[in-house]
């Protein structure tokens, strides 16, 4: 594991997993929703690209996680996938719900409100966490850099609240590197994997270190 602390690798995180050796903390993630991309959504164009590409099983990545993470897993993930992570994660955990409520939700047309109102993030704990810790009432971001990034000051909510200083928190689907510069920040060894060329590049040139 020390090879790897404080560093993002690009490559594809079921094989990570895989191979990792040593077990981390957390894992904090933001998994592709493979339901938002679209030429577009009336109001606003919802196409994301590859961000939003989906390039792995839902239920090999929950048995990875679940092998390499000794305390919790917080996914982000649209509303189609809870049901899925709930299902392959409630063997070894409690298994909650958390929502991201947006005080600045941008206008969507009225079938896809829940795109711009309010996210999941599937939380998979051996502790019992109280559900008024799991509602964040955070303002949503506009990253020019990555289509589906979170506000840092949502992260480091999370971050603060749930971990302590030096665990080590991993994102298997690192993004443009906004969950490890939060844990970066606030004194938590980081470990992230990216499966696309343009966003590790991104957080190279972000002082993540490669």
């Amino acid at each position: 594991m020390e090879n790897n602390i404080n560093k993002i690798f690009h490559m594809d995180c079921i094989e990570f997993m895989k191979n990792m050796k040593d077990q981390v903390d957390y894992i904090i993630t933001d998994i592709p929703y493979d339901v938002v991309s679209r030429e577009t959504g009336g109001i606003r164009i919802f196409d994301k690209k590859e961000a939003d590409e989906i390039t792995f099983d839902i239920k090999d990545f929950c048995e990875l996680a679940k092998k390499v993470t000794k305390k919790d897993i917080f996914i982000f993930c649209s509303s189609e996938q809870v049901t899925e992570l709930f299902e392959n994660l409630k063997d070894k955990y409690n298994v909650k719900l958390a929502i991201w409520k947006k005080n600045n939700p941008s206008p969507v047309n009225g079938q896809h409100f829940w795109l711009s109102g309010i996210e999941c993030c599937v939380v998979a704990s051996k502790r019992e966490i109280s559900d008024t810790d799991l509602i964040w009432e955070f303002p949503s971001g506009r990253s020019k850099d990555h289509p589906t990034e979170k506000p840092s000051k949502l992260l480091e909510h999370i971050i603060t609240k749930f971990t302590e200083e030096g665990d080590i928190i991993y994102d298997p689907c690192s993004g443009s590197g906004s969950h490890l510069l939060a844990a970066k920040k606030h004194n938590r060894i980081y470990i992230g994997t990216e499966a696309f060329e343009n966003y590790f590049k991104l957080m190279l040139s972000r002082g993540l270190n490669g």
